[in-house]
């Protein structure tokens, strides 16, 4: 990813999304897939556009529940900070700064692939 920012610096803000989706990603692979080994390889391809970039991880751990990544809504969250829960974050993040995300497992492979737009979009303009 560092390399990506160095060569696409103007797509830092997407580059960044993408640093926080494939962390998320790969924890969810790490805890969940390889959850009874704990060890498994990932195999990670990244491409880059003028607007996207595009992530595709492969796994041959178990598949996701229901064979679909979670529904996921933010409860309300406690004000205290001694009070938030530990988990329950990483869907919602990967859900937010994605614009298109898909999963399909063939044979023993978990194959996930997530794009996210390398720039925010801009704000419509008011009608008066």
């Amino acid at each position: 990813m560092r390399r990506l920012q160095n060569e696409f610096p103007s797509q830092s803000e997407g580059i960044i999304g993408t640093e926080i989706v494939l962390a998320e990603v790969l924890n969810n692979i790490a805890e969940h897939s390889y959850q009874c080994s704990g060890l498994g390889d990932v195999i990670i391809s990244v491409l880059c556009t003028d607007d996207m970039i595009s992530v595709e991880t492969r796994d041959y751990g178990v598949p996701m529940p229901g064979l679909n990544p979670p529904k996921t809504e933010l409860e309300e969250i406690p004000l205290a900070v001694e009070d938030l829960p530990e988990g329950g974050f990483g869907w919602f993040f990967i859900r937010s700064l994605s614009s298109h995300m898909e999963y399909r497992r063939i044979g023993q492979q978990n194959i996930f692939c997530v794009q996210i737009p390398t720039s925010v979009a801009e704000p419509a303009p008011k009608i008066s």
